[in-house]
């Protein structure tokens, strides 16, 4: 009988992968973007060899062994090589006490301008590309971040526990019926993101006040006008009864069938 065994672990890819995300957050405008944790970088890694796995048959780059854990791919493996990774690139360590986590976080800071273009040079142009854009969006936000691996395919194939498959596919993130991917042109900074941002909601603000100054013509004054009085409040109260007992506040716990990790709808085959 034929065993498959999958390619060892590449640390030297693997550490290049995360030099190469320290260094893309480095090109960030707003400095307290440029600093990344370890659950950052793991899901940097993560998105590399998604992106690289869409090249090449399903391989990942660094062949790293992920894992559904939580609520994102994960890997021993690359949590135990971030701080070493980090030192050789010449990144400050930075750690602080957070009473939200119980406990110790840290945080890797790059200050070197340069570091990208060398770096970038050295992997594959699927890979640096897909750490350029990842970075760029999500720097160290890491409620979207996890939102955005969560929704890759091999995370809705999976099972909590399991290990994740590659299949080549593209590595776009479908999230309520939209695709994203990298842009062709040019990558906005912070400030101009911030600046599309405000123009975006002045407009809405706009339109919204020009609906609402129709709706206000529209509406003929009400004659006579309502009297708020004992019959009024004893009207009210009436109808409360025919609705019958207030429904009291109660606990209760919902338990699911394992099954529905694997299901169609999860991973969006069932959808129309």
């Amino acid at each position: 009988m034929k065993v498959l065994v999958s390619p060892p672990m590449d640390p030297a890819r693997l550490d290049l992968v995360l030099q190469c995300a320290l260094a893309a957050a480095a090109q960030e405008d707003d400095p307290w973007q440029r600093e990344l944790g370890p659950i950052h970088l793991i899901k940097y890694a993560y998105l590399a060899d998604l992106a690289h796995a869409a090249r090449h048959d399903g391989e990942t780059y660094t062949q790293v062994p992920w894992r559904f854990y939580n609520f994102g791919p994960w890997a021993l493996e690359v949590n135990e090589r971030i701080p070493g990774a980090a030192e050789s690139a010449g990144a400050e360590r930075r750690t602080f006490s957070s009473a939200k986590y119980d406990g110790e976080r840290t945080r890797y800071l790059l200050q070197d301008d340069a570091a990208i273009d060398r770096l970038a040079r050295l992997l594959p142009g699927e890979v640096a590309s897909a750490l350029r854009h990842a970075v760029h969006e999500f720097t160290n936000d890491t409620y979207a971040l996890l939102n955005h691996v969560y929704l890759t395919k091999p995370m809705l194939r999976a099972a909590p526990g399991e290990y994740l498959a590659f299949e080549g596919e593209t590595p776009a993130v479908e999230e309520a019926g939209k695709v994203s991917a990298a842009p062709d042109g040019a990558k906005l900074s912070w400030k101009e993101r911030k600046a599309e941002e405000a123009k975006i909601a002045a407009l809405r603000k706009q339109v919204r006040e020009r609906l609402a100054e129709r709706v206000s013509k529209r509406r003929a004054p009400v004659s006579p006008q309502p009297r708020y009085d004992e019959v009024f409040f004893e009207g009210l109260r009436w109808l409360d009864e025919l609705a019958g007992s207030p429904v009291k506040p109660t606990e209760a716990e919902a338990v699911f069938s394992d099954d529905i990790w694997k299901s169609g709808t999860r991973g969006g085959r069932d959808l129309p």
